[in-house]
Formats: C-alpha cells, structure tokens, sequence
C-alpha cells in the first residue's frame, strides 16, 4: 500500500491497472466509476475484466464530492493512518 500513499505516477498505470483490479477484487467491488475522457484507460480496465460506468466528472465534481463527504462521515469510507499524501490530497481537492 505504500505505492498508493505517494500518490498517482502517470508512468505507472499499467501497475495501477493491477492494483485497482486486485483491489476490487479483495474488496468485492461490484462497479467502478471512472472519468468519462479517459477512454482508453476505461478501456484497459474494462479488458482486465472490471465493470467500469464512466462519468462526466467536470459536471459531476459538486455532487460527487458531497457524497463523498457523507460517506467519510458515515465512517462508509476509511482511509490507513498511514496514507497521508492521499489524505492531504483530499482535503486540497474541495
């Protein structure tokens, strides 16, 4: 996990296809929901498998980020004491 808390590498994202599948797969995850301009990185996770919806994030930022904050205060969503670098860009992303 400690890839994941140094943040996204551009250059890696064949190692982050890998992850975001062995990930969905420890975590039964049923649906990814991705960023509809990124087509071809859809498509290579779709081929690995994955259900992938795609969205229209710059006219769903808003609404996601509210829901987002719902979830972390449902305690739905936790994220490891170890990972600050995400934590420090989720709070910079509001």
């Amino acid at each position: 996990m400690e890839e994941w808390a140094e943040g996204w590498r551009r250059e890696d994202f064949s190692d982050m296809h890998d992850k975001i599948a062995e990930m969905a797969k420890l975590y039964n995850v049923d649906i990814i929901f991705t960023d509809s301009a990124d087509i071809g990185e859809n498509q290579r996770l779709e081929d690995r498998g994955l259900n992938i919806v795609p969205v229209v994030f710059n006219k769903e930022k808003t609404t996601m980020q509210t829901k987002m904050k719902v979830l972390f205060h449902q305690n739905k969503i936790k994220i490891d004491e170890n990972m600050m670098k995400l934590k420090d860009q989720l709070r910079k992303y509001n």
